[in-house]
């Protein structure tokens, strides 16, 4: 697809409907790459997550329908930031979005597991009898908490109603971290590795920190190195471009202590283990997909 060259205005307002935690991500991630709080808007049905956002000054309504153009707040950029559950159980009769309006309104959702054929379902116009509203161009992306400083993962796709990709959507999405274009196909995938799987890493970094408290470190010092150690593998991979096992077996001197240790994780079965966990989330979004 054509790129349309177009960057994000600093002065155009961007709607969140939904304020959980990947919306606090999502804003947080924003407003520490510059972006302006006063042009921010957040949407939720109750006052119970809204107030964190009226703190830092995000404007805040129980009315989705505010955000669109042409209602109070005009965002031109919507993040859809719900419970999957509740998108799936739309209609086209029964719509989460109705949409009375005719200027151009960009939509992101981040639901794992809710493809756009669904989300085109659940977001319609009501001037346009055609199930694809030229008016709203949908995208689907798959980030994971990291934006929150700066350092997330976008897988993001479209459907075949945008006649080519705004590059507004990913020069926003680039303010918070890695953004590449995928095939829809790819997404539940992408959930398993990225979106879920920073948990996974989150797991493996209290498994080396529980192992340095084992052999005697403090709780601090052992998870600021097992930390590090993440970090430092992590920028290894990226700069040298070397396959990870052959940056493994730099490590494993003949008769080391790296190598009796790799013997115990392969004992134990941790890279299956991972492998299985991706699996896992993946087909749980696949699931989600219906």
């Amino acid at each position: 697809m054509e790129l349309v060259i177009e960057t994000v205005s600093e002065m155009e307002r961007i709607g969140f409907i939904g304020a959980g935690n990947m919306c606090n991500a999502l804003v947080t991630g924003l407003i520490s790459s510059g972006y302006p709080v006063s042009s921010i808007c957040v949407s939720a049905p109750s006052n119970r997550n809204l107030q964190r956002f009226a703190n830092i000054g995000c404007s805040v309504t129980n009315n989705n329908s505010d955000l669109l153009p042409e209602n109070q707040y005009e965002c031109k950029i919507i993040f859809l930031c719900v419970k999957p559950t509740i998108i799936n159980s739309c209609t086209r009769e029964n719509p989460f979005i109705c949409y009375n309006g005719k200027k151009s309104v960009i939509i992101i959702s981040v639901l794992a597991g809710t493809t756009l054929n669904k989300l085109r379902e659940a977001i319609i116009c009501n001037h346009s009898s055609e199930k694809k509203c030229e008016c709203i161009s949908l995208y689907r992306t798959m980030p994971n908490v990291a934006c929150t400083v700066g350092q997330g993962v976008f897988g993001l796709c479209t459907d075949k109603s945008c006649q080519s990709i705004d590059d507004r959507v990913v020069s926003l999405l680039r303010k918070l971290g890695v953004c590449e274009m995928v095939l829809e196909s790819q997404m539940n995938a992408i959930t398993g590795v990225a979106g879920s799987g920073i948990a996974f890493v989150y797991t493996l970094i209290q498994s080396m920190s529980d192992g340095g408290v084992k052999m005697g470190l403090p709780r601090n010092l052992s998870t600021c190195f097992a930390v590090q150690t993440f970090l430092g593998a992590a920028v290894m991979v990226e700069k040298t471009g070397k396959h990870p096992i052959a940056l493994r077996d730099e490590v494993c001197s003949p008769g080391g202590t790296t190598i009796h240790g790799i013997h115990e994780i392969e004992k134990g079965a941790v890279p299956a283990a991972i492998m299985n966990a991706v699996e896992a989330a993946t087909k749980r979004a696949q699931e989600l997909s219906g």
